[in-house]
């Protein structure tokens, strides 16, 4: 046989080979890494998304738990976990954008040391004051914090959140004095009731019954544009403060090197259970926009964000060790 037969041959074989091999994925559980404890948010995004995409896929998609360090422990051990398909990570902004600039020694890349796969869900916060705080307005927060020597306090879930980045943020745009006070998960809830911190920036959902109540007042979001659920609430960019968009957002990635046809399967079996319909229901109830992109549109977002994330970090003076 001549010889360009057989590497014609060799070459259609390989091909049909990895076809096979592609569509005999996965053959086993996936392990999807959740960089954050049980009951956060990004755990409760990634069980109910990952929940209809095991279903497309046909085998489990395993939710762990790695919390930690701010989200830096879970994903360090899925960027050196075997890229082979079989780990990924739900993870999130502050994992793949702003630890980047907070910690001068990160152990991770966000870029290096990930194959993207899928952008799924952003959630806008929601700037809220105690009721107690005579501000009805941004502006008027904004004047109120100017009047008082000491400023104004706000919390927190930690230093280098979102909600921590957002308060620094709004101090520097405004040119007055915030008082950073970080408390743990849902304890910065019950400060900001009990009147111990004056605002907060913070998703919509937790708070939504004590607005409601009237214990505590929105005053602005932190979207690109005005969420369908609060059409009357307008956003820091409409109000003036250009740039000011400090939504989370969550996504997916495997390991450096994931094969192609393997992230091609997870990115379509993500981007099929976003189309469901009672996903896209409770994603709404739950304050969550759909934002899914695949492997390049997230590829050029993570970089972006990055970029941006470096900016309001450097802006702020706000570092980790």
């Amino acid at each position: 046989m001549p010889s360009f037969i057989r590497v014609g041959l060799s070459a259609a074989f390989l091909m049909c080979a990895g076809a096979a091999h592609a569509a005999d994925y996965p053959t086993k559980p996936i392990n999807l890494v959740v960089p954050y404890g049980a009951g956060s948010t990004t755990d409760a995004l990634a069980r109910l998304i990952s929940t209809k995409a095991s279903d497309l896929l046909g085998k489990p998609i395993v939710v762990q738990n790695r919390a930690g360090a701010g989200g830096i422990i879970g994903t360090e051990y899925v960027a050196r976990a075997s890229n082979d398909g079989y780990t990924l990570i739900f993870a999130a902004n502050q994992t793949h954008a702003t630890n980047a600039s907070l910690y001068p020694k990160l152990s991770y890349d966000p870029v290096a040391d990930f194959t993207p796969i899928a952008r799924l869900v952003m959630q806008p916060q929601v700037l809220v004051v105690n009721a107690q705080v005579p501000a009805k307005s941004v502006a008027e927060l904004a004047a109120l914090a100017r009047t008082k020597s000491d400023g104004l306090s706000f919390g927190s879930t930690g230093i280098g959140t979102g909600a921590h980045l957002s308060g620094e943020l709004f101090a520097l745009s405004t040119q007055s004095t915030m008082v950073h006070v970080p408390y743990n998960g849902s304890e910065a809830i019950t400060a900001l009731l009990s009147g111990t911190v004056d605002f907060m920036f913070y998703p919509y959902l937790p708070l939504k019954g004590h607005i409601d109540q009237g214990t505590l007042r929105i005053l602005a979001s932190t979207s690109p544009q005005r969420v369908p659920w609060l059409p009357e609430v307008p956003t820091m960019v409409e109000l003036g403060y250009a740039d000011f968009v400090m939504s989370s957002w969550f996504a997916v990635y495997g390991p450096k090197g994931m094969a192609d046809e393997q992230v091609k399967i997870i990115a379509a079996a993500y981007e099929k259970a976003m189309q469901d319909e009672e996903i896209a229901k409770k994603l709404a109830a739950g304050g969550s926009l759909n934002i899914f992109g695949g492997p390049e549109e997230l590829r050029k977002f993570t970089a972006s964000e990055i970029e941006r994330a470096a900016s309001v970090v450097k802006r702020s003076g706000v570092t980790m060790q």
